[in-house]
């Protein structure tokens, strides 16, 4: 079906309003350092499938044109310029553009590890695949050993940054309904592709959507909860920048989301002040919290809608559940030892 109804389904079962959970993580390095040191291939770039025209350049003055201004007889001598990619493993993938490299880990709310252990086994999987430049020295550890993982390591402190890090809720259909209508009146949006883009600058762009618009899944073989919408909001690279924030910083979605709750919290609170007062009062009934912006914004914003917390307190439940279960049995065997049935005995 799509990538979000795992999510729509769990909170159909618990009954949630919100979840939250981070999805796509894009590291950025140049294609050469300051140095003059590569940090991709030449060979494995030009190997690279073209992706997408993103403009035309003129070797002689450095200018690049847009696609759609491209004039044959004004450019003619000028270069197509395209964004090049490959799939390096599941839900991991290199882009090249321009001087820029990007490593983007896709799908992350699947795997609850710290993301800069992900983005470290990312990096030594481009190496590997002859994406990123390496000389192996031969020892204790073999070609790809300790060594390795300790080049990557450090070339991926030095010359990676934090491009862009995207955070998701999915919204209950009652949510989605009050968001959707209002959302297309606020002042300035733009509405592409089933997509209502709400803000997009430097630092983030938000976005709100529906999953099975998107991919185009009829709403009739859909559950209730599958039909709603998605709050998409990516930081970007000027955002980590400000705040300081490095690649080594990453740690598990529940604690990056900490780390960047506060700007978080600013979309949502400008959300949530531009919707009118009948409109905020809904969306604080769904969640069943007072007619304040400060509220709604704190309520959608607890950790404990994250779907790593919630996907965790299952499991530690389950774990309880079995425990107490073989207790139960455990007892109910000591009873059958303990309380035989009386046996009749025959007179003769």
């Amino acid at each position: 079906m799509f990538k979000e109804l795992e999510g729509f389904e769990i909170m159909q079962a618990l009954g949630l309003s919100i979840l939250l959970h981070d999805d796509k993580l894009t590291l950025r390095a140049q294609k050469k350092t300051v140095s003059g040191a590569v940090n991709v291939k030449e060979e494995f770039y030009k190997s690279l499938q073209p992706i997408e025209l993103i403009s035309f350049w003129n070797p002689a003055t450095g200018e690049h044109v847009d696609p759609e201004k491209y004039d044959p007889e004004k450019h003619e001598a000028w270069e197509a310029c395209w964004k090049r990619g490959a799939v390096l493993a599941n839900g991991v993938y290199v882009f090249t553009q321009y001087n820029q490299i990007d490593l983007v880990l896709a799908n992350l709310w699947e795997d609850f590890r710290k993301r800069y252990r992900l983005a470290l086994e990312a990096a030594l999987r481009a190496m590997l695949n002859g994406v990123i430049p390496y000389q192996p020295k031969t020892g204790k550890y073999g070609k790809y050993g300790r060594n390795a993982l300790e080049a990557v390591r450090n070339r991926l402190k030095r010359n990676f940054t934090v491009s862009e890090y995207e955070t998701d809720f999915l919204l209950s259909p009652t949510l989605t309904e009050i968001l959707q209508s209002e959302s297309k009146l606020f002042p300035g949006v733009q509405e592409t592709r089933n997509t209502v883009f709400l803000k997009h600058t430097a630092e983030v762009t938000v976005k709100l959507y529906k999953p099975h618009e998107r991919e185009k899944i009829a709403q009739e073989l859909l559950t209730k909860y599958a039909n709603g919408a998605k709050l998409e909001i990516v930081l970007k690279r000027d955002f980590f920048k400000r705040a300081g924030l490095r690649v080594e910083d990453l740690g598990e979605q529940p604690d990056i989301f900490l780390k960047i709750k506060a700007r978080i919290e600013r979309e949502v609170k400008g959300i949530m002040e531009t919707l009118s007062k009948s409109a905020r009062a809904a969306v604080a009934s769904a969640l069943g919290v007072g007619n304040t912006t400060k509220e709604i914004t704190q309520r959608m914003l607890n950790v404990e809608n994250t779907m790593t917390y919630v996907l965790r307190k299952i499991k530690e439940h389950d774990r309880e559940l079995q425990e107490i279960t073989k207790r139960v049995e455990a007892l109910e065997r000591k009873k059958s030892i303990y309380y035989q049935p009386i046996v009749e005995f025959k007179e003769y």
